[in-house]
């Protein structure tokens, strides 16, 4: 079978590609790409002007290290969905009904429909368009080595239309993964198994799935910390106010959805699973009362009084051991994995700012200021 089921004209493209061979190919092939241009143009090396490729970081991580991983991502995440379904199906969490079947297909039409590869390709294109058209060519505040003439923003830009397409098709799978967990554990009574070994009523399951997100987001956590880290050397590549301030804006974006990645698509289980719990423990409280309540009435039968006093303790014990029960689907393993790669991979960029933090301020001043004229 191969590696993608999909229509589109990426998957097309990369019919009988693992995630780590189709990886791979666009790292050979942005490396060629960057090389030829470089070799033609004389900046593999510093020219006096411009950032040669090779001393250059952020060209290494934008174009050697992100492109690969997402498009890595992009053929997993293809049928991560689908098996991540089949998974809660087999460890016997829900139960599998037309009803669910047919959301789910209906979601998934969405995501793999045309319309919605139209949006994504057009959306690349208009943002390569800007990515090209930004570049300052004949300004002195920027040195990077793709400025050294007008055509090699866009033939640098035209090779990453894959990236960028790859990347919006992997936000829309994850919107759609999102809302079929939501469908799922909204209309589907779930079977939590609170003894499972792996430690979240084997749900964890849900938990790994978005635990492997995190090479992707670590990686485009390098790709902001390099370009805070790179903005702020002496031979930086830009200086331009506006340049700056975008990259901290990337830095304040990463921060805040890098953890609500985490937990949003998980919330609902996370609800599910907490009203599972919360009837279990409703439903002792009640033989709690019961209990109590024959107490009382038989304090003059010996017997039955220690019959029942020997069944509240059992209940209380059995409460409190319902109350431990997991009430979210992932265990330490995988939230300990998420946050310390995305967290690692921007601890350098967080740094950068708060030691720039009079550079911020003064950014925002100057930018203020020129709105205001």
């Amino acid at each position: 079978m191969d590696s993608l089921d999909r229509k589109d004209w990426l998957s097309r493209l990369l019919i009988g590609y693992t995630p780590v061979q189709a990886g791979l190919l666009f790292f050979c092939i942005n490396f060629l790409v960057d090389f030829i241009l470089a070799s033609v143009y004389g900046i593999i090396l510093p020219n006096g002007v411009k950032n040669g490729l090779l001393l250059e970081p952020m060209a290494w991580v934008s174009d050697f290290l992100v492109p690969p991983v997402i498009i890595g991502y992009f053929i997993w995440i293809r049928k991560a969905p689908q098996n991540l379904l089949d998974s809660l199906i087999a460890k016997n969490v829900i139960t599998p009904s037309p009803e669910i079947t047919g959301k789910f297909e209906q979601f998934q039409k969405f995501s793999q429909s045309k319309c919605t590869e139209l949006i994504a390709t057009i959306l690349s294109i208009a943002l390569i368009i800007c990515f090209a058209l930004s570049i300052p060519i004949s300004s002195r505040d920027y040195n990077g080595w793709v400025s050294v003439n007008r055509i090699v923003p866009w033939i640098r830009g035209a090779f990453s239309l894959f990236t960028i397409y790859a990347c919006l098709v992997i936000i829309f799978e994850l919107i759609t993964l999102i809302r079929v967990l939501k469908f799922i554990f909204d209309h589907s009574p779930i079977i939590v198994h609170p003894y499972d070994p792996d430690g979240a009523g084997r749900l964890g399951i849900i938990g790994k799935f978005i635990s492997n997100l995190c090479y992707l987001l670590g990686t485009l956590g390098i790709l902001v910390s390099v370009s805070l880290l790179t903005n702020t050397m002496p031979n930086g590549i830009s200086s331009i106010v506006i340049i700056y301030l975008a990259k901290v804006g990337g830095l304040f974006v990463y921060i805040l959805f890098a953890p609500l990645l985490f937990f949003l698509p998980m919330y609902s289980c996370h609800q599910a699973m907490s009203e599972w719990r919360n009837k279990r423990l409703t439903d002792i409280q009640k033989n709690i009362e019961l209990e109590m309540s024959l107490i009382q009435n038989s304090l003059d039968d010996s017997v039955m009084w220690k019959n029942s006093m020997e069944k509240l303790n059992f209940l209380r014990e059995t409460y409190a051991q319902t109350e431990t029960f997991p009430v979210w689907p992932f265990n330490n393993k995988s939230a300990k994995k998420y946050f310390s790669v995305v967290l690692s991979s921007i601890i350098p960029g967080i740094l950068s700012a708060l030691v720039n933090l009079n550079k911020i301020f003064l950014a925002f001043d100057t930018l203020t200021k020129n709105f205001t004229k």
